[in-house]
């Protein structure tokens, strides 16, 4: 990754661009586990299927460089299972490979999961899944710029609020959503849910 160029411009993430958000989400998510072993091919189908499934998917440019990705919609999850469904055989390998990291994995999403079942429902209707800037590109407004088009789009599509979830050890993320004005919903097990009334 080399900086090109010092304006971002978000777009639309067609499929043309879904290799670069598979492997930024791979580049961005280094403590995601069971994403890194999955690599870059189901991480590809993940992005083919979010952005067929979710209306507010964008990537930021610098130059010809993607150095940044959002993913949002309803019923995100639906894109997992989907892939899970698809590549049965290719997930057993990597979990026989990998089985103490993949139950521990497992575990992690299954304690999420109950957690965010004891918390209230939340208001927003449309989830932030995923959004990820380059290392590189990191405070330089990247993610502000992703964030600003989603509200925009949200805001002409008529939709009153979104939410997301994040991890309670990520701190930066945290102070940036309270920065750019989400209130935090619910504290889960494992972290908060946040949402933001547009």
């Amino acid at each position: 990754f080399r900086p090109v160029a010092l304006i971002t411009e978000v777009l639309p993430m067609t499929a043309n661009d879904v290799a670069a958000a598979a492997t930024l989400h791979l580049i961005g998510y280094p403590s995601d586990h069971l994403s890194q072993r999955l690599g870059p091919t189901l991480a590809q189908d993940l992005y083919r299927r979010m952005l067929a499934a979710h209306p507010f998917c964008y990537v930021a440019c610098r130059g010809p460089e993607v150095v940044g990705t959002l993913v949002a919609g309803e019923h995100v999850a639906s894109s997992a299972r989907a892939v899970a469904v698809a590549h049965p055989i290719r997930l057993a390998a990597v979990c026989a490979r990998n089985a103490p990291l993949v139950a521990a994995g497992l575990l992690a999403r299954l304690r999420a999961r109950n957690s965010a079942r004891d918390a209230p429902p939340s208001a927003a209707s449309v989830r932030l899944t995923s959004i990820v800037v380059h290392p590189a590109a990191q405070g330089a407004g990247v993610a502000l710029a992703l964030i600003t088009r989603l509200e925009d789009d949200l805001r002409a599509a008529s939709v009153p609020s979104y939410g997301l979830s994040v991890k309670a050890s990520n701190v930066k993320a945290i102070r940036f959503y309270e920065t750019i004005g989400m209130e935090r919903e619910a504290q889960t097990k494992t972290g908060f849910r946040y949402v933001k009334q547009l």
